[in-house]
């Protein structure tokens, strides 16, 4: 069971930055000293969130079947939280994560596997990179010669077999 405390102005013009106040939030202790401690290094997400943020999210957010859909994936955060969140109620969530940064995508697949690998956690992790479907688009933006080619490229039945190659 999840509590939740609802704090409240003292003063009219008194602003709140968060509600988010037990130390477990602190994204700098729980975000980037967790994550250098998973990895062994200094990462290179620039501020990685708190690992319990996420998770109590989750739990506020989820059921135990769910999917979760992460488009800006940092350093894998929401993953590991999954992952956690599975482990102490025995769910089967499900994750996907987007992510555009190498950096990043570094990060997010060296803290997964550890985290599967250190909490001795035996299930499926497949990432996939859609890098090359971009790649042949953007050849073939590059080999048309007129504008009539390039809207050709961009009308709905073209744009198909444009990503099919």
């Amino acid at each position: 069971m999840v509590i939740l405390k609802f704090y409240y102005k003292f003063r009219e013009q008194q602003r709140l930055s968060t509600c988010w106040i037990d130390k477990k939030y602190n994204a700098n202790h729980y975000g980037t000293r967790l994550l250098e401690g998973i990895l062994g290094r200094k990462p290179q997400v620039s501020f990685p969130k708190s690992l319990y943020t996420i998770i109590d999210v989750i739990k506020i957010m989820t059921q135990k079947d769910d999917i979760i859909l992460d488009f800006f994936a940092g350093s894998g955060t929401t993953a590991h939280a999954v992952l956690e969140v599975n482990k102490e109620d025995g769910g089967n969530r499900k994750f996907i994560l987007a992510e555009q940064l190498d950096k990043h995508i570094e990060d997010s697949i060296e803290r997964i596997q550890k985290v599967l690998q250190k909490e001795n956690i035996n299930d499926d992790f497949v990432y996939l990179e859609l890098m090359k479907w971009n790649e042949n688009f953007v050849e073939k933006i590059q080999e048309a010669k007129t504008k009539d080619e390039l809207k050709k490229l961009m009308g709905n039945n073209e744009r198909k077999s444009v990503f099919e190659l």
